[in-house]
């Protein structure tokens, strides 16, 4: 028997196996494929259609799309002299006077000539946003920090300018509520520079704007530029300076929300008070 006869035998006792080809990948339509959630558009803003009316009263609605920024003309149930404006500074959304509503405050200016400004609060139902309460006097400088008390009722925080009776210039840090449909307010801090007539000088120090820097808690800077003086050596004011011990640099006062109340940690609480010496 030939090598070739002995082959052919081992062959016939023997099976080789032979793999199966891979499975052909299925393309998938293009219609198959799964499709991305739909895009919501979340605003941030009261366009004019939400609120002119209610607002503006019975001005006519223009560019009912665009963002709400105030109203022509003073809106009749106000009363007002001056007609010219009545001008958006700011809103917050929340609880405002009544929890299990949808409801807004919205900070005003213009149309009175003694206080210009004024807290529109509305609440929204099935025929749209509708004004509940108005409350003269009541306003930020920018948009205001939200927080809620232990009830779920709507804090605001900021701070606003003021001119004294004296024409001194006051930065006023301080929270309010609407809580009872009343306007509870709370000064937090506050800076004003120092001036002496005889002296010349004064002690100056700018606050900026709170920032959030968690759910109950925040932070605002405060730059200390120091003492502006003449060269008067009799100045009575060099010994309220050598009690200061707060040089010129940028400082950050931290606050924790305590229920209602705002309460500074132990480094603010020292900053605070070395800014209160100085404005003796």
């Amino acid at each position: 028997m030939n090598l070739a006869q002995k082959i052919k035998i081992l062959e016939s006792y023997t099976q080789i196996k032979k793999e199966a080809p891979p499975p052909k990948k299925k393309v998938e339509d293009e219609h198959d494929a799964p499709k991305p959630p739909p895009v919501v558009e979340v605003k941030d803003y009261f366009t004019n259609q939400d609120v002119y009316k209610t607002i503006c009263e019975n001005e006519k609605l223009e560019k009912p799309q665009d963002k709400f920024i105030g109203c022509n003309r003073c809106p009749k149930y106000l009363g007002a002299q001056n007609k010219d404006f009545f001008s958006l500074l700011s809103y917050a959304s929340g609880a405002v006077i009544k929890k299990d509503e949808t409801e807004s405050v919205f900070f005003m200016y213009g149309c009175m000539e003694d206080e210009n400004n004024i807290a529109l609060i509305l609440r929204k139902g099935f025929g749209g946003w509708q004004r509940v309460s108005q409350f003269k006097g009541v306003a930020f400088d920018g948009f205001p920090l939200s927080f809620t008390d232990k009830q779920g009722f709507l804090i605001l925080l900021g701070k606003i300018k003021k001119i004294d009776k004296n024409d001194v210039e006051k930065e006023i840090l301080f929270s309010l509520n609407f809580k009872n449909n009343k306007v509870h307010s709370s000064d937090i801090f506050s800076l004003h520079s120092t001036n002496s007539i005889k002296c010349q000088s004064s002690f100056i120090a700018n606050m900026g704007s709170p920032s959030l820097t968690s759910k109950h808690a925040f932070s605002i800077p405060i730059d200390v530029l120091g003492w502006q003086d003449d060269l008067n050596s009799d100045c009575k004011i060099s010994s309220r300076k050598s009690r200061v011990h707060l040089k010129p640099s940028s400082y950050t006062l931290n606050f924790t929300q305590k229920e209602s109340v705002f309460i500074g940690d132990r480094k603010t609480q020292q900053i605070m008070t070395e800014l209160e010496k100085a404005q003796e």
